[in-house]
């Protein structure tokens, strides 16, 4: 059996939508800067991220609702079969994900005006999400060393950093406010 893989890049102002004609059983978000609400004949999945999505739900079309006061842009997988234990079947090949990992934490870091370490070094790191949970407050990473405010990787209210591929250097995080204490940092190694 055959299946069909595509993938779809999406930019929306705040508040607004984008439509995709795409016919498939499955989709998951790969990469967005905020959150989002996807609409089909399955109903909504409201919010939504990057990394998260529905299988066994057929559909035609899908309204993508970006649910931030800020642009939006990222891009969307839609298949015909699903992501099964980090394995996609693509025609009969298996593309299996290695960045396998039994170590997960979780921690919501707290940033203010000045450079601070959010996350150490590790060797062993496999997987890595960084989410700025705040409504009002920027956030700027560096992933090698002191962050700069508008520097690096920039995560506006609701943003997330998900690298398929990530280093194993410190992470150092700024802010625009004073105090944000909702910096969500995951790590799997």
């Amino acid at each position: 059996m055959s299946v069909s893989v595509k993938t779809y890049d999406f930019t929306m102002d705040a508040g607004s939508s984008a439509q995709i004609l795409a016919v498939g059983t499955y989709f998951r978000i790969q990469t967005c800067t905020g959150a989002l609400s996807v609409v089909g004949e399955f109903g909504e999945v409201s919010p939504i991220l990057a990394g998260q999505g529905l299988k066994d739900s057929p559909f035609t079309r899908l309204q993508l609702k970006n649910l931030t006061a800020f642009p939006n842009s990222g891009s969307i997988i839609v298949a015909s079969d699903e992501f099964v234990d980090q394995q996609m079947v693509l025609s009969g090949v298996v593309l299996t994900n290695q960045n396998t990992f039994s170590n997960v934490s979780q921690n919501d870091m707290t940033v203010t005006t000045s450079s601070t370490q959010v996350l150490a070094a590790r060797a062993a790191r496999r997987y890595l999400l960084i989410q700025n949970k705040s409504t009002s407050g920027n956030v700027s990473l560096s992933l090698s060393g002191s962050a700069v405010l508008g520097g690096g990787i920039s995560l506006p209210p609701g943003g997330v950093y998900e690298p398929l591929v990530c280093g194993n250097g410190a992470i150092t995080a700024i802010g625009d406010i004073a105090s944000n204490p909702n910096l969500l940092v995951i790590e799997g190694y």
